[in-house]
């Protein structure tokens, strides 16, 4: 899986993008909004641990692969 984190403006807020191998986005998201978000696109309590621990650290615009098994 792909972290991407984006930059917002004065009228956007910061997001973030999950995407797979493929490229395919998975879940798009605020940071401030994570937690919550990763369980309505159903992500295992595994899963979300380590992307919340991972998301906070992120540069914004570099793609960063992450492992989640």
């Amino acid at each position: 899986m792909y972290l991407l984190k984006v930059k917002g403006t004065s009228n956007l807020p910061d997001f973030v993008q999950l995407r797979d191998e493929n490229m395919k986005l998975l879940a798009y998201f605020t940071p401030g909004n994570a937690e919550k978000s990763l369980v309505t696109y159903g992500f295992k309590r595994s899963k979300r641990k380590k992307l919340m621990k991972e998301i906070p650290s992120l540069d914004y615009g570099i793609l960063t692969k992450i492992q989640t098994r």
